[in-house]
């Protein structure tokens, strides 16, 4: 596999050269017609408005690769050693970091940065993390939901999302109203 990304890698490299080669050396020519010459055949121009849209056709595609490289990348145990562990003992930590079963008391009326959204967190680390806390069911039976204005948007979607989540096991909802 690595022999084959290694030989892959080198192809590119010599074609964007070359490219890079032929574009700079048609400009160089262009750019060095004297000045009130006649203008070049329409052809040339079709060819080179064909040629910005094939490279502009070339970025969404790169920015695939570079995403998926950095992902390969992760799963490297010299990069993220933890992607190592099995799914259960990742699930197990999981269960383990998360907030004590209800902390919505703790919520002040100005404070906006320590509604628990725990299961959530996790998903946001990596493809791998989203998946397994994803498909772990006990992350998301535990729900606490305020109705502050500062933690209400978005409220019936959380709920939503925790409920799916959590599959046909039992939840634990906690609901906080203040004036």
């Amino acid at each position: 596999m690595t022999d084959e990304l290694k030989l892959a890698s080198d192809q590119l490299c010599v074609a964007w050269n070359n490219y890079q080669r032929v574009c700079s050396n048609l400009e160089n020519h262009l750019s060095q017609r004297p000045f009130g010459a006649s203008s070049f055949p329409s052809e040339v121009c079709r060819l080179l408005d064909t040629e910005v849209d094939l490279v502009s056709s070339y970025e969404p595609r790169i920015q695939e690769i570079k995403i998926a490289v950095r992902r390969a990348r992760n799963y490297s145990s010299g990069i993220a050693p933890i992607n190592t562990l099995p799914p259960e003992i990742l699930t197990r930590i999981f269960q383990l970091v998360l907030a004590p079963p209800c902390n919505l008391h703790l919520l002040s009326d100005d404070d906006d940065e320590h509604y628990p959204r725990y299961p959530d967190y996790l998903t946001h680390v990596c493809s791998q993390w989203r998946r397994i806390a994803i498909s772990s069911r006990s992350l998301w039976c535990h729900i606490d939901l305020s109705c502050h204005e500062i933690y209400s948007v978005g409220l019936a979607a959380r709920a939503r999302a925790h409920v799916a989540r959590s599959g046909e096991l039992p939840l634990e909802l906690h609901i906080l109203f203040r004036q």
